[in-house]
């Protein structure tokens, strides 16, 4: 009796360590982004569920993408760098390590790896290296047209093929001084996207705003020059651009030069797009947010990072993200699922997934995040419309972009070395 109660007590107290292990065993990960109307919030607890008793993701939600950097600064500095971060601007981070190389996971899943828009995937490779993955593709210009105004003005849609001269002649044919005031009542173009000639046109011109081999900002100066240029000459010279998207949308612009994420509001007009006119060469820049990595240096919440990575670019979850945010999926199973396409149609998308994503598959250079980039950003918006006011030269906006990111990457690696004591 004695000895069968001995043993009882030992398969008990087996049962209570293994019991107690397995609770201890759920792995805890970071997660920080920024605010889309809850639609995070629904995606983790919906990881949560599902890998109950495994993984548990804490969700952090700030108000921008400023502050996911500053949150990743912060707790690398307490000593719990964030696990998963949810990002567009992160080439400091990377340049000073605080985001890591996630190449064998994306390796060892060649399903997931060669599902993605090759373009797409490149935007998170730096030095042949994967350092995350997309999630909700927004940056890619196409010219959207509305077909009515073009066929007022004797117009055909516009060609694949077209050039910066063939766009300069449609615009052109496009705006009208009905009036006779002097000023156009109906516009060739409308683009209230001043950065649309370094992610556009500057690559249209064969040519890059960053060369990553050399860290140098605008490695092809003249080209860089032609393209801004370019786009100053629709303001400047000709006279028919706006940089109101206003007039597109109440039908008294012929064009509008548009990223994939802005076309849900044009669903009540009758339009086609059509890739960039282009120069010296067909490519678009290609920008994605996308899911990356934090340097935890723990192997077991490395690898649970990656499942939530994984889930999180799944049907289900790509599908409620692009209904809050308007940005696709970066899958082409995802992009090519009957469901998935009828409800971004329903959702005004249609453009995005007939034409943007076509026109990324065949031209699309996904190029990194530089470090320096969220300045450069913010910079080339506010000195782009001086450009085209006039006040300043193509030349200058460069040289003056050149030296302020430069400083800001600067700033930004120094801040890093104080907090890991470099």
């Amino acid at each position: 009796m004695v000895g069968k109660m001995s043993a009882t007590l030992v398969m008990v107290g087996i049962l209570v360590l293994v019991s107690s292990f397995s609770a201890f065993a759920v792995t805890e990960i970071s997660f920080i982004t920024r605010a889309w109307d809850g639609a995070f919030e629904e995606i983790v607890e919906k990881f949560n569920l599902e890998f109950q008793g495994r993984i548990h993701v804490d969700a952090e939600i700030v108000a921008s993408g400023g502050q996911i950097i500053d949150r990743a600064i912060l707790q690398t500095l307490a000593g719990n760098p964030p696990d998963v971060i949810y990002q567009t601007f992160t080439g400091d981070l990377i340049a000073n390590e605080l985001i890591v190389d996630v190449t064998r996971f994306v390796n060892s899943d060649p399903a997931l790896r060669d599902d993605f828009v090759p373009a797409m995937l490149d935007v998170f490779k730096y030095g042949g290296r994967y350092f995350g993955i997309p999630m909700g593709a927004y940056g890619a210009w196409a010219v959207v047209y509305n077909r009515v105004r073009l066929a007022e003005s004797g117009l055909s849609e516009p060609a694949e093929t077209w050039t910066w001269s063939d766009f300069i002649e449609t615009a052109r044919r496009l705006t009208h001084d009905t009036s006779g005031d002097g000023t156009p009542d109906l516009w060739g173009v409308a683009n209230n996207q001043p950065n649309a000639w370094h992610d556009g046109w500057l690559l249209q011109n064969d040519s890059t705003y960053y060369d990553w081999d050399n860290n140098t900002w605008f490695p092809h100066t003249d080209r860089a020059v032609e393209a801004l240029t370019f786009q100053r000459s629709w303001f400047a010279e000709y006279g028919f651009a706006t940089r109101s998207r206003s007039e597109f949308l109440n039908g008294n612009a012929g064009m509008l030069i548009s990223q994939q994420d802005t076309l849900a509001s044009l669903k009540s007009l009758d339009l086609g797009a059509v890739n960039l006119p282009a120069n010296r060469s067909r490519e678009i820049g290609v920008k994605s947010w996308g899911l990356y990595m934090g340097n935890t240096g723990d192997p077991a919440r490395m690898e649970a990072s990656w499942e939530f990575m994984k889930f999180a670019v799944g049907a289900l979850s790509q599908m409620r993200f692009t209904k809050t945010s308007g940005y696709l999926s970066g899958r082409t199973s995802v992009l090519s699922d009957p469901t998935y396409a009828d409800f971004v149609r329903q959702e005004g998308l249609g453009l995005g997934i007939d034409v943007w994503i076509p026109e990324v598959a065949r031209y699309g250079r996904g190029y990194p995040f530089a470090p320096g980039r969220s300045a450069f950003w913010s910079l080339t918006s506010r000195l782009t419309q001086r450009v085209e006011n006039m006040e300043m030269s193509p030349l200058e906006l460069i040289e003056q972009v050149r030296q302020e990111s430069n400083q800001h990457s600067a700033e930004v690696a120094a801040k890093i070395a104080e907090v890991l004591g470099r």
